[in-house]
């Protein structure tokens, strides 16, 4: 039966018409999408524009729609900075990073879905390309000692002493003090 029905305007654009109705024999047309899966349809399958009449069929709309992150298992390395397939600490690239590395190479090598290793948010910091998202929380940051010097001030604005801190040894951890004992041991708030 599926060697009878036509296959979708996918198959058709990347040459793999065997594919189409593989489980499924149903067709969806394009414009039913949300404009924001009909772009990444073209960008992932490397198409410049979509016919009003177009229609994909299940299998395709699955692959590249629903399962291509899924699907990625290792890190695509565009800058070739490591030899070997990265696996693990992967992160996916939305399809805003993916224009703006793809930019930067100048081929349509990265495709939103595609999988970053770890390695890379160092390399997009020095070309520029570092999301909103990475920048309101290195904003938001504050390290300890400003938030234990921040704490003593409001402390002894409020007639309090500051705290102190002290550390508890391995062996108390170890062996099991009280918790009261370990609570006690880490900080000292004494009343003036």
């Amino acid at each position: 039966m599926a060697s009878s029905m036509l296959p979708c305007f996918i198959g058709e654009k990347l040459q793999c018409s065997d594919d189409c109705h593989t489980v499924d024999y149903k067709l969806i047309k394009i414009e039913t999408l949300s404009t924001t899966d009909q772009e990444l349809l073209m960008h992932r399958c490397e198409l410049h524009s979509l016919s009003e009449d177009a229609v994909i069929c299940l299998h395709h709309k699955c692959a590249y729609l629903d399962l291509y992150p899924n699907l990625q298992k290792k890190c695509c390395n565009p800058f070739n900075v490591h030899d070997d397939n990265r696996r693990k600490s992967l992160r996916t690239v939305i399809l805003v990073q993916a224009q703006e590395i793809n930019k930067i190479m100048g081929s349509q090598g990265v495709k939103a879905g595609m999988k970053l290793c770890p390695q890379y948010p160092s390399n997009k910091e020095s070309t520029g390309t570092e999301t909103a998202a990475t920048e309101s929380s290195q904003d938001e940051f504050i390290p300890q000692e400003d938030k234990e010097e921040q704490l003593n001030q409001s402390l002894t604005g409020l007639g309090v002493s500051p705290c102190k801190i002290r550390k508890v040894s391995s062996w108390d951890k170890r062996y099991g003090l009280p918790c009261e004992c370990l609570e006690g041991k880490n900080t000292d708030i004494n009343q003036k």
